[in-house]
């Protein structure tokens, strides 16, 4: 693999060149200028700036939650010259438990999960009595 790809797996390759583990899936058109889709562990950043090189006349904004829900929470706008606006947010926080919530699950919550005191959410399993 390293003499063939320049790399010595495909994992090393992946992160070298998506910026993340796997390869796009779950992938949905939501509009002419929406497109929705999941990656293991990361927002696939190389491939999204590559993309703005692409194509320089247009600006991206890529909204990303984990799936360990409330962590690896952000939001980021940028054109092929520049980042214009990125907020990561704190993990475990409301604004990043809400964040993800709008992302995984459209605002709708889940049977699953629960709204804790504190404005994050939580699953039920976890919390039950």
């Amino acid at each position: 693999a390293l003499k063939e790809f320049g790399y010595p797996s495909w994992y090393e390759w992946a992160i070298a060149n998506w910026g993340t583990k796997w390869n796009a899936y779950a992938t949905e058109r939501v509009s002419d200028t929406v497109v929705r889709f999941q990656t293991a562990w990361s927002m696939p950043s190389k491939v999204m700036f590559a993309l703005a090189n692409k194509y320089p006349q247009e600006r991206f904004r890529i909204r990303w939650a984990d799936e360990d829900f409330g962590n690896n929470v952000g939001d980021i706008t940028f054109d092929a010259n520049k980042i214009i606006c990125s907020t990561q947010l704190e993990n475990g926080t409301p604004a990043a438990h809400k964040l993800a919530m709008n992302l995984l699950y459209g605002n709708i919550i889940p049977d699953h999960m629960i709204v804790l005191p504190d404005g994050k959410f939580g699953y039920k399993e976890d919390n039950a009595a």
